[in-house]
């Protein structure tokens, strides 16, 4: 594993290719506020699935919560704020050293990669970016899908997020009221849909779940 991690959590290895690995991360922080500095020297992909926190790195804060992606470059230093009730999770896509350089040679035009002072940022999911991801994670847990296939949705997962990090402009943080009023319904729909993703489920059942209205969901 490349990222040393300086929290206490949960990591496990759900599924190692030739050119990256898919890790389940959930934080078991119960009292740190901020946790130690910690590093990494892999290019990483990082889904948050629940939780928010503060993304602390290189002067800059960026507020992470369910409908974000991280996306950090090898050699970057960070801490992590503590701002939600809610233990953190997210799912890891962790790319070898061969198959950054390859995409720097690619893709080293994109100012993300070019400017030493961004070493990570944070961009918003799409629908096709978040039915990638959990796409990967259902045929991985269910072993239904073949190397092929996963590879090719994890390189898709790649091209569907170099764009928006080349136009990612910084959001401001998320009013606080929606935080406490919201995300917890929000990943409360997302891990149904996980759960159901085969299944024909519709609007009023998604929001029955969730304990709120249709037209509030």
């Amino acid at each position: 594993m490349y990222f040393h991690f300086a929290m206490e959590a949960d990591l496990h290895t759900l599924y190692r290719s030739d050119f990256y690995q898919v890790i389940d991360f959930r934080c078991r922080c119960t009292s740190c506020m901020t946790t130690k500095p910690e590093y990494a020297d892999a290019f990483c992909i990082s889904f948050v699935r629940k939780g928010n926190f503060l993304y602390n790195v290189f002067r800059r804060s960026m507020d992470a919560y369910t409908g974000c992606v991280l996306v950090t470059k090898p050699g970057s230093e960070r801490t992590i704020t503590h701002t939600h009730s809610i233990p953190d999770e997210c799912t890891i896509f962790e790319f070898t050293p061969a198959f950054y350089s390859e995409l720097v040679e690619c893709h080293g035009n994109l100012h993300f990669f070019i400017d030493n002072d961004i070493p990570s940022t944070l961009v918003k999911t799409n629908v096709s970016l978040e039915f990638l991801h959990y796409h990967v994670i259902h045929q991985i847990l269910t072993h239904g899908g073949s190397k092929l296939e996963i590879d090719q949705c994890v390189v898709d997962i790649v091209r569907e997020i170099l764009p928006r990090v080349a136009d990612y402009t910084s959001d401001t943080r998320m009013d606080a009221r929606l935080k406490k009023n919201h995300l917890e319904t929000i990943e409360r729909a997302k891990a149904y849909i996980t759960t159901h993703f085969t299944d024909d489920m519709s609007l009023t059942s998604l929001a029955q779940h969730c304990c709120v209205s249709p037209f509030s969901l």
